[in-house]
């Protein structure tokens, strides 16, 4: 997998140059750390919360320029960052054979909703 990389004008965010314009592994945590960080508000998420929602167990890489989907995720673990809908019931509990990356998105998702937004993991 290729490191893909963004380039900063201002605040205006653009794929640097030479490398692929997606949405992937690289990125799919950037919302997750804006949340966590408390930055923004609901609305500033509502292209990720959109994606989030269509990807569910099998979450689509993005081509960011075009907006379509270009290849997915390899493991389902990667939704379990956010859709914008309370997680569900079992969500505090560790996936069994999940991969790394995915079960780390998963510890900071749970991290991150444990400090932040508790009432989410209330039952």
């Amino acid at each position: 997998m290729k490191l893909r990389r963004i380039a900063l004008e201002g605040w205006r965010a653009r794929p640097a140059e030479g490398f692929a314009p997606e949405f992937a592994y690289n990125a799919v945590r950037i919302p997750l750390y804006l949340a966590w960080a408390g930055v923004g508000d609901r609305a500033h998420y509502a292209p990720f919360l959109a994606w989030a929602r269509r990807a569910k167990e099998t979450p689509p890489i993005v081509d960011v320029a075009s907006g379509k989907d270009v290849g997915q995720f390899g493991a389902g673990g990667i939704a379990s960052i956010a859709d914008g809908a309370k997680p569900p019931v079992d969500f505090s509990a560790p996936k069994t054979n999940e991969d790394y990356y995915p079960a780390t998105l998963h510890l900071l998702a749970l991290l991150a909703a444990q400090m932040r937004y508790p009432s989410c993991l209330a039952n």
